[in-house]
């Protein structure tokens, strides 16, 4: 028997159970394709009753033991998500976008064997805020993708009399695709896939983008999609005239064109890129030259900083690994959000380790072991694949910041939900510190920070 987990990319990853021979006690593992090597696997997460998860960059994690939080399947100090929840409860799924984390679980009730919930709480830690309960009529049986920042589309069980289908009859249907808002906790079946659900079809919601989108036409079988706004520049895709391109809100000006940034789908995930206007529908769209980032090759002048920077775009991995420097940290077994790495199980207090700092909400750490791994470094380019350059900034000696670094480059990311800062550390040209954001604003990733010089201005 074989589950897929996650798909990544080229590759996925999946829970195998098989006998070795007739009669003999089934084995599990987990295994990465293509290839169908052993993935390592964190010793604490149980691979044979585990619900897994996708995470937000498409790696898997897995429900820990506790019920109450997302481990990385592959292991690390620090949890995914931890949520606070009442006794008993088992966490199912989980889903964050922008600093908002949504999150599924089942809780008991009085004289009951439980129910299901799902609630949204800021960031990865604490207790969920608006919380909404299945009902017997309604229940969510996947949470799929937000849509847009009060607006969950994926699948639910409804009453047959609710979904407005002649095909439909008494009682309930289960995996109908649906609508979910999130400030109601109202649930619609999305009316033009309710009679495909309704004559057997398997429609399951695997995951939503969020517009404005621009429409290819007149191109006939092939628009290229290129990395830089010029027609000498690499193509990254072919796309055929009807094909919806997600709009990043970017327009370039480029050997006598006009070029739109957009967001070209590659696989499960997004690719940014460039497109000639005059094979777009934009409906109305603003065409004045609009950067929210410096275009790709643009560099600050310090040779040192340039080379991260260049690593960063390149993708490469083993590049990136040259440039990190982690530094020598105590672990603590002190419980709670931020401060040292936490301590192994059998290690003692101060127990020295190999760290990176990073943080997001809260303060965290990579450690060396983790971050080097081929895993760890994957989830490290992803972090910064399709993020634009935003400006460069030197700080004072006497600077006392998290993360840190003498000097810190600032990159752009358009969510579709807004346009977040994520932040690098860099000192003596290696890399020193990550920083995603909190809903931060890249004009805001230092504020309030006295003393920076620009090394490189922010897009005009």
């Amino acid at each position: 028997d074989t589950w897929i987990i996650a798909v990544q990319g080229t590759g996925a990853m999946v829970r195998h159970a098989y006998q070795p021979s007739e009669g003999a006690d089934y084995k599990w593992e987990i295994v990465k394709l293509p290839g169908g090597g052993p993935a390592t696997v964190d010793p604490a997460i149980d691979i044979r009753t585990a619900n897994f998860v996708t995470a937000d960059d498409w790696m898997a994690a897995a429900v820990a033991p506790d019920g109450l939080s997302l481990r990385w399947l592959y292991g690390g100090s620090v949890p995914y998500l931890s949520a606070e929840l009442p006794p008993g409860s088992r966490l199912l799924d989980a889903r964050d976008k922008g600093g908002t984390t949504l999150i599924r679980w089942t809780g008991p009730i009085p004289g009951g064997a439980g129910r299901s919930y799902v609630g949204l709480m800021a960031g990865r830690r604490g207790k969920p805020t608006t919380i909404f309960a299945d009902t017997a009529e309604a229940s969510l049986s996947s949470l799929g993708q937000w849509l847009a920042p009060s607006t969950l589309v994926g699948n639910a069980t409804l009453p047959a009399a609710s979904l407005d289908s002649s095909l439909a009859t008494s009682g309930k249907v289960s995996n109908v695709p649906s609508l979910t808002d999130l400030k109601t906790g109202e649930v619609r079946a999305i009316k033009p896939l309710i009679d495909r659900v309704l004559k057997g079809d398997r429609t399951h919601i695997l995951t939503a983008a969020h517009g404005p989108f621009v429409r290819v036409v007149g191109a006939g079988d092939c628009l290229n999609v290129r990395v830089a706004p010029s027609l000498r520049s690499e193509s990254i895709g072919c796309f055929k005239d009807g094909v919806l391109l997600r709009d990043r809100g970017e327009t370039g000006r480029a050997e006598g064109l006009v070029w739109v940034g957009i967001f070209a789908p590659m696989g499960l995930g997004e690719t940014p890129g460039w497109a000639s206007a005059e094979f777009l529908e934009t409906n109305g769209r603003d065409m004045g030259v609009n950067a929210i980032a410096h275009p790709i090759g643009t560099r600050s002048g310090d040779a040192a900083i340039d080379a991260v920077i260049a690593a960063l775009e390149s993708g490469d991995s083993q590049a990136i690994a040259r440039l990190l420097r982690f530094e020598t940290v105590g672990c603590t077994h002190e419980l709670g959000l931020g401060g040292p790495p936490k301590c192994g199980q059998d290690d003692a207090e101060g127990t020295p380790f190999e760290a990176l700092a990073t943080g997001g909400c809260e303060g965290g750490w990579w450690l060396e072991p983790e971050l080097q791994s081929t895993e760890g470094l994957s989830r490290f380019v992803k972090a910064y694949a399709g993020a634009g350059l935003y400006a460069v900034y030197r700080l004072p000696a006497s600077a006392d910041r998290w993360p840190k670094g003498e000097s810190i480059i600032v990159f752009v990311r358009d969510t579709g939900f807004g346009r977040f800062a994520q932040t690098m550390g860099v000192t003596s040209g290696r890399i020193v510190s990550t920083w995603g954001g909190c809903g931060t604003r890249p004009e805001d990733a230092l504020r309030g920070e006295q003393g920076a010089t620009v090394i490189l201005a922010p897009p005009r």
